[in-house]
């Protein structure tokens, strides 16, 4: 019922959709017993909702739990699952991401590059979301640079950038915002 009630929230952006979103999967993750294995699939999606609540009402209380619901998912994600771990680590990176750009706490950026470098390098060639992933990585030092002054960050900015433009098809919805990012 949870993804029902999202996906109506997708459709129509009434808030109530969304909360009723956030209560069924609040409820799976109390009722799913720590080892089974589809507890990984609650919190993800349990974190997803909580990071669209936190875009939608700016509560840094569902950020926080967002990116803690992350990390508890991405730790009890299994080797085999290797296809989802890198788009796994990108949603905890930009969740990382907003963090520092509302509490300026440059640790949390700094986790979310390590975070986007490590998604990166375990995404398989051709993998979907290399683009953004690449994209976010030069956004990421972007803002380290403007906190930081290193030129060397810009420097990176930059190449990521141009490593995300390379990803990316030239009819891809995602390559003008890719290009704005330069």
């Amino acid at each position: 019922l949870g993804h029902e009630a999202l996906l109506c929230y997708h459709n129509d952006p009434i808030r109530e959709n969304l909360d009723i979103s956030i209560r069924h999967f609040e409820h799976a993750q109390e009722i799913c017993p720590f080892d089974h294995g589809c507890r990984v699939i609650v919190l993800r999606n349990l974190a997803m909702a909580k990071f669209l609540d936190f875009q939608v009402s700016r509560t840094y209380a569902s950020l926080e739990a967002a990116i803690s619901l992350s990390r508890e998912a991405l730790k009890l994600l299994s080797p085999s699952d290797y296809f989802n771990r890198p788009q796994r680590m990108h949603n905890l990176a930009l969740m990382l991401l907003r963090w520092f750009e509302l509490h300026g706490e440059l640790h949390a950026l700094e986790r979310s590059i390590v975070v986007h470098k490590e998604a990166i390098r375990l995404a398989p060639a051709g993998h979907p979301n290399h683009p953004r992933m690449f994209a976010s990585l030069g956004v990421s030092f972007l803002c380290r640079f403007e906190r930081v002054c290193d030129i060397t960050d810009l420097k990176r900015s930059m190449s990521t950038g141009e490593a995300a433009l390379q990803w990316t098809p030239q009819s891809h919805a995602d390559r003008p915002w890719i290009l704005a990012n330069l």
